[in-house]
């Protein structure tokens, strides 16, 4: 189990003395039952959501525990030690409360959020009902727009931050097989060629890192701006990537009061069913939820990794 107090305490360190924080650190916590693995779960159902923040926290537990249940939640916008939800760390009690187990990986720090003595941050966030191998982040070489504070009040909706835009990449084991889920946050403030370019750096480390009949789960809030015309999901399709959502007959809207598919689900060396938008208003986002399961293929007992 890894506790607020113990994980957060070397970002606290680096911040206060000045040097840059910890952001490539990921923290994590174990509240799955032990007995609790995916070696016969014979398919997955996921839920991805932008959950702004987690402000509404006790509606957010609500619907996961209810409609939302799932084995896996994969989130964007997953709040630590910030003012607006109580200085708490979401992603732990989420998974403390939901029995699940998690990882957690820093996007920015939030300067107008925190205390004097603790920063805060926000990121993204996987919750497992199956143990999770490892999680690591890809920090995109691409950072698209500039959030640093050096013109923005302390009190400003402008969000001044310190960081950038990155996927949580999370490793874990499905019936004997590995699995690796990249959550990411495509920058809001650039166009969808700009996306597309830190979409290629999630493609490349899949490349370099990952076999080619690995499952994987590239999940998140892209931003998108033209639905299925994007570059971004054009990038997506060229590297074999199916949209898991692509038979939904429901509204195609991710963004509450908007008309716009900015939220995704695609796979690869997975199969899928059932995918949908479920128009629960709690966030600023609809979540998604699908149901994965893994192809009628001989089990592969070979490593999740090519190399390091």
């Amino acid at each position: 189990m890894t506790l607020v107090n113990t994980s957060m305490a070397p970002l606290f360190a680096q911040t206060t003395a000045g040097a840059r924080p910890g952001f490539d650190r990921t923290l994590s916590g174990s509240f799955a039952p032990a007995a609790t693995d995916a070696r016969e779960c014979s398919d997955l159902v996921l839920v991805n959501w932008n959950i702004e923040q987690g402000t509404r926290l006790t509606r957010l537990l609500a619907a996961l525990r209810g409609p939302l249940a799932a084995d896996l939640h994969v989130l964007q916008e997953v709040d630590l030690g910030t003012r607006r939800t109580g200085y708490r760390n979401v992603a732990e009690v989420m998974a403390r409360e939901l029995g699940m187990n998690y990882a957690f990986g820093i996007e920015f720090e939030e300067l107008a959020q925190g205390r004097s003595d603790r920063p805060a941050f926000t990121g993204q966030a996987v919750l497992s009902r199956f143990p999770i191998s490892r999680a690591r982040l890809l920090r995109f070489n691409h950072q698209l727009h500039d959030w640093g504070p050096f013109w923005k009040l302390p009190w400003s909706r402008l969000q001044p931050r310190r960081g950038g835009r990155m996927a949580l990449v999370v490793e874990m084991r499905w019936r004997g097989r590995p699995c690796v889920i990249y959550d990411t946050h495509l920058e809001s403030k650039a166009d969808d060629a700009g996306r597309a370019l830190q979409m290629k750096e999630i493609l490349e480390d899949l490349a370099t890192h990952y076999s080619s009949d690995t499952p994987v789960i590239i999940a998140g809030d892209f931003n998108t701006r033209h639905g299925a015309g994007s570059a971004v999901v054009r990038e997506l399709k060229a590297r074999g990537f199916q949209n898991a959502l692509q038979d939904d007959a429901g509204p195609a809207s991710t963004k509450v009061g908007r008309n716009r598919r900015v939220d995704w689900v695609f796979v690869r060396q997975l199969r899928f069913f059932g995918g949908r938008v479920t128009h629960l208003a709690i966030s600023d986002h609809y979540p998604m939820v699908v149901r994965l399961a893994l192809p009628p293929t001989s089990r592969s007992s070979g490593s999740v990794l090519q190399r390091r």
